[in-house]
Order: structure tokens, then C-alpha cells, then sequence
């Protein structure tokens, strides 16, 4: 397959590293992609490896990404970034502590009161062994 020069379209020989014509260098292909090698004894390593089937080292894991940086604080109200220790939303003036507060407590359980009233039946239901009004 004929070669041609990328910048004036003259024919270029096999091995040559400048075109006749034009006198610019002529790219070399890129080398093929390279495999992985130990690096303690160069021997070629299969991609999945995670020792060398040489000399047993254990192969250099690529480091993890580091995990994505805490989401930034942003105002309940009107949904504005915040600045760190901001009293205040710069956009709508909501109070910060207000919007980032804890949630209220769950109301406490209610008892039911028995008025004065019903207890003289209630003792007097107990006292004859019959069921409260």
C-alpha cells in the first residue's frame, strides 16, 4: 500500500524520514500498544494478572479515584449554594440554622386523663365486680 506525504501528497518511500518533495518529517506510525510488564523481573503480564507467572510479585494495582468530594451545603429554602459557616442564605435571607436544624422530636405520647367524674362509677364498678360505664 503507497504511502503518501500528509502535508503536499507526494509518494513516500518505504523507510524514509522527510519527503522529497517537501522536506517535512514523516510521521511514524504509533507503536502499538504496549502490555503490561513486571516490574520486577519484565516479564509480560496478562491485563487481569495480579501476580507474575515469573517470579510471583504481585502486580501494582491501579490506585481506586478518590471519592467524590461531600456534597456542598445548600440553602432548604431556595436551594442556593451556601458559603461554610453561613448564618444566612446570600439569596432569599433564610436563616442557615433553620434550614440545616434537626427534625422536631416526635410528639409525646398522650395518656387519657380520667375526669373526677368518672372515677367515683369507675371505683364503684370496681368494688362490685362489674365492668366500668
Amino acid at each position: 500500500m503507497a504511502k503518501f506525504c500528509k502535508y503536499c501528497g507526494d509518494p513516500i518511500t518505504e523507510g524514509e524520514a522527510f519527503c522529497d518533495n517537501c522536506g517535512r518529517p514523516i510521521e511514524a506510525p504509533p507503536p502499538p500498544p504496549s502490555k503490561p510488564t513486571c516490574a520486577r523481573c519484565g516479564a509480560e503480564l496478562t491485563p487481569s494478572a495480579k501476580f507474575c507467572r515469573s517470579c510471583g510479585a504481585p502486580v501494582a494495582a491501579t490506585p481506586a479515584p478518590p471519592p467524590p468530594p461531600p456534597p456542598k451545603p445548600v440553602c432548604a429554602h431556595c436551594g442556593a449554594e451556601l458559603k461554610p459557616g453561613a448564618k444566612f442564605c446570600r439569596d432569599c435571607g433564610t436563616a442557615v440554622a433553620a434550614a440545616t436544624a434537626a427534625p422536631p422530636p416526635a410528639p409525646a405520647r398522650r395518656t387519657v386523663k380520667k375526669t373526677e367524674a368518672a372515677l367515683p362509677a369507675a371505683r364503684a364498678a370496681l368494688e362490685a365486680g362489674t365492668s366500668a360505664p
